[in-house]
């Protein structure tokens, strides 16, 4: 955190994240991939008042998808991005910058 938001720009929270994954899907070898929901996570990396980044809202989507999928990948697991948005300038960040993803996003 930083005042108050969390602090995208933190390596401990992106090396967290993955590593949350890598230890659910070694306690739950059977489980076949992951559902991110970008509107359904902790806290929205879309808006900068619950956030601190120095990058777009759409490259953190970028970060978090990659991020995310590599994970899958390590373990031979499905990964799938839903678009589902709440407002519609939400959907635009997903989509602007969906194509730089280095994962192969389903």
């Amino acid at each position: 955190m930083k005042n108050g938001k969390v602090n995208l720009d933190d390596l401990e929270l992106w090396e967290f994240i993955t590593g949350k994954y890598d230890r659910f899907f070694k306690m739950c070898p059977d489980v076949d991939g992951l559902v991110l929901t970008m509107q359904e996570t902790a806290q929205s990396i879309y808006h900068d008042d619950k956030v601190v980044s120095s990058i777009s809202p759409g490259k953190r989507v970028v970060r978090l998808i990659d991020d995310m999928a590599a994970v899958c990948k390590r373990f031979g697991k499905d990964f799938f991005v839903r678009t589902f948005s709440y407002e519609p300038q939400e959907l635009k960040y997903i989509l602007a910058d969906l194509a730089e993803c280095k994962s192969d996003v389903i």
